[in-house]
This record gives structure tokens, sequence and C-alpha cells, in this order.
């Protein structure tokens, strides 16, 4: 969990060591400068020229004049693989129309024809870069693909075989990767693939926009349980993710094997500070799954998250006759396990096996949980913030530090200003 200043928003770390705890302020910088962010989709030159990128219609590697690639403040196009040589393919260019959503991902340059492959450069200033990339071909009736995109020789996809109709989703691999440019020149290339087809891709100065940093289940798990939620830390600036942009156009669970989009629900923290997609039945056994979370998503601030993308394969746990235990929750209320009569905002289960639970009033509450029934027993109140801050405050999330262990809790907390019914202050 990342936790940023927003004053008046402050953070704490509360270290919870058996039988003494300890506090401390910590302001972490979240300012980043402006850089670099182009982004180029590979198209004919009479298809529509998606939303916020530059055109590129197979060109020799040259400076772009046209208005719609930059009108000359950019360098950029096609090269015989392994040199300088600016090579023309122009006639590689295409425009399925199967009637995408995403105009990007209808378009495409071939990269491995082999009359002339090529790869595809920009002049660049030297430096550190995120760069995504997307390949594949809305067009199911091709030859058969194995799509390899390179970026400054570091593997973004690697030999993925399109699935699915003409126009899904599973007929495309996004991926977003962070090289080093030193030569003046990114470089992209399709060694290793066989007929790759390029859709889209976007350069950005690293830090400059919010991305993902981890997802569970892992990308590239296996046997993973049929009732899974997916859960996706990230890393964002300008007041956490605008959750209007979360929803089930921006977030998805594609099922491979069909190419069908998975009914589910999708959200956010109150802290704006994780993804969350809930699926809405057991997923299918032994079938794998991509999670995606598109540049539709976005931060507080406007600017749009990196595209990200995991695979993930069941196994038969978790479903109905597949070895998973049969889970039921009945919602209580119990007035004498909440000594405080707090409002409570946030839960965590604690490495030690007990349950922490914060409040709008800045208690912490943990518990001991039964194993027997999962009932909640013998609340102890934890102060802290309360203390620290000689007043009330609206805790808004808590997360233990993925080192903590059982008998070292580290403990993470957001709070803001003091809970009330009406007239509370701004952040």
């Amino acid at each position: 969990m990342h936790v940023y200043q927003l004053r008046p928003v402050r953070a704490m770390l509360i270290m919870l060591l058996l039988a003494s705890m300890f506090y401390g302020v910590v302001a972490i910088p979240s300012v980043h400068a402006a850089g670099v962010d182009i982004k180029i989709n590979f198209q004919t030159l009479a298809a529509p020229v998606p939303a916020g990128y530059l055109r590129d219609s197979g060109e020799g590697y040259a400076v772009r004049a046209a208005a719609d690639q930059g009108s000359s403040s950019l360098t950029y196009g096609w090269v015989a693989p392994n040199t300088n040589t600016p090579r023309d393919l122009t006639t590689m260019g295409r425009d399925r129309n199967k009637n995408l959503a995403d105009q990007r991902l209808d378009t495409l340059v071939h990269m491995q024809m082999v009359s002339a492959p090529g790869s595809w450069e920009m002049a660049i200033a030297n430096g550190n870069y995120d760069v995504t990339v997307a390949a594949g071909d809305s067009d199911s009736s091709g030859s058969t693909d194995l799509h390899t995109i390179r970026v400054e020789g570091t593997t973004a996809i690697s030999q993925f075989s399109p699935s699915g109709g003409n126009g899904t989703f599973t007929r495309h691999a996004t991926a977003a990767v962070r090289v080093t440019v030193g030569d003046g020149r990114l470089t992209i290339d399709a060694t290793g693939g066989t007929n790759t087809k390029i859709n889209y891709v976007d350069i950005a100065s690293v830090s400059t926009r919010p991305s993902v940093t981890t997802v569970n289940p892992a990308n590239g798990a296996v046997n993973v349980l049929r009732n899974i939620g997916i859960a996706a830390n990230v890393t964002v600036t300008g007041g956490g993710i605008n959750s209007d942009t979360v929803n089930v156009n921006t977030v998805r669970l594609l099922n491979m094997s069909t190419g069908a989009i998975v009914p589910a629900g999708v959200n956010t923290s109150g802290g704006g500070d994780i993804i969350t997609l809930t699926p809405s039945s057991v997923l299918d056994p032994n079938t794998q799954y991509r999670f995606d979370v598109t540049d539709g998503v976005k931060a507080g601030n406007g600017v749009s998250f990196l595209p990200f993308s995991s695979t993930f394969t069941t196994g038969t746990g978790g479903g109905p006759g597949g070895g998973g235990a049969s889970v039921a929750f009945t919602v209580k209320r119990n007035v004498a396990s909440n000594p405080t009569n707090d409002l409570f905002s946030s839960i965590v289960l604690g490495p030690d096996g007990k349950m922490y639970v914060s409040s709008l009033l800045g208690t912490i509450t943990r518990y001991n949980i039964n194993p027997t029934d999962g009932t909640l027993t013998n609340p102890q109140i934890i102060t802290t913030i309360q203390t620290s801050e000689g007043t009330n405050r609206a805790i808004i999330g808590i997360a233990f530090d993925p080192a903590a262990s059982a008998g070292t809790l580290v403990l993470w907390v957001s709070h803001n200003g003091p809970y009330v019914p009406t007239g509370a202050p701004d952040w």
C-alpha cells in the first residue's frame, strides 16, 4: 500500500511490538517532473486516428511533417531490422473494421511480412521510459500468428497466439515494460515472433503516469481458486484513483478460452489506492483468464493509467464439487463487540491471525478470532492515533507492511480530519 501525504491528511506507521507500541509520522514525496508522453497508433493512412494518438502508416524512419504525426516535432518510422536503413511498410497497414469499441485494436502494421520485415524506431532523449505495446489482429480468418514484441531488446510480448472470434479482446495482448534508451533511438522489433502485427505503442517518461505495481493472483499463477477475487495495488499521485473511471469498461476479466468478458463488479478503495474485481460467479475450472486495467482508468488529476494485463489459470478448487469449502455468511451487529461505539471504516487480518478494525473516530480495535465459529472476542482498543494527534481522527485505511510478521507487527494507517455528521473539513 502506498501512503501519500495530502495536507491535512497525514500518514502514520504504527509498530505493534508485542507489549510496546511506537509511532512516527511518515511523509512520502509524490511530485514528478513533466516528461515524455507520446502515443502512436499503427494503421492505414485513411483510417481514423484514435483520440490522443499520432499516426504511423508504415512510413520509413524520418521527420514526420504531417499534423497527425507531430508536425515535424518528432522523428520516427520503420527501418530494416538490425540497421538504421529506412524501410517503407506503407502497404503493410490494415484497418480491419471489425466494429471494435477500441479503434487502436482494429488497426495494425505487419512487422514480419517475408518480403519486407521491419523494426520501428523513434528518436528520443537517452533515459528511462515506460513503454506499453499491443499486438494482435482483430480478424480471426488470417494465418497462424505468434506475436512477439521486444522493446530495446526487452521482451514485452512473447509468441502470443490470438483466440476468439472477430473483434474480441482475446485476439490482442498488451504489455508494459520499463527500458533504458542509450543511443538516442527507442527500438521496437519482432525478433522470435511469427507474422507479428503491432497495434499501438505508448511511451512515457518513468513515473509520469500512474500504474499497477502488483496484482493478486500474480501474473502466471496456476491452480487459482475458482472463487477468487482480483486485487491490484497501484502507484498513483494526483489525488488517488478517480473512482468514476473504474468500471466494467475500463477494468475487465477475460475468459481466454471463449473470448468473453466475465461479468463482475469492479471498485476501488476509499483512499483510491487499489483496484478490485469480483466475478459475479465462480470461474470455470482449468481455464486461463486475463485481467486488464486499461488507460481508461485515471488518477484524480486526469492522467491515464499505464495499461496493465496479467494472466492466471484456475484449478478445480473453490467451486461447487471442486474441493473448496462451503462458506456462508450471516450479517450481524454485536454491540458488545464494539466497545467504543465507533463507526468502523476498514478491516484487515493481521499476520498474527487477529482481526484489526479501524474507526472514523481514530481507534483501532484488535480482536481474537474464534477458530470454531469465527466470532470475534477479547477486543483490545489501540488509541495511538488519538493520543498522537490529541483529538479524534477519521481513519481512512489500514494495511500491514509486507514485511510484517506475527512477532513484528507493522501497520500502516492513513487518516483525515475528525468525523462529524455535517460540516467536515475539506481534504
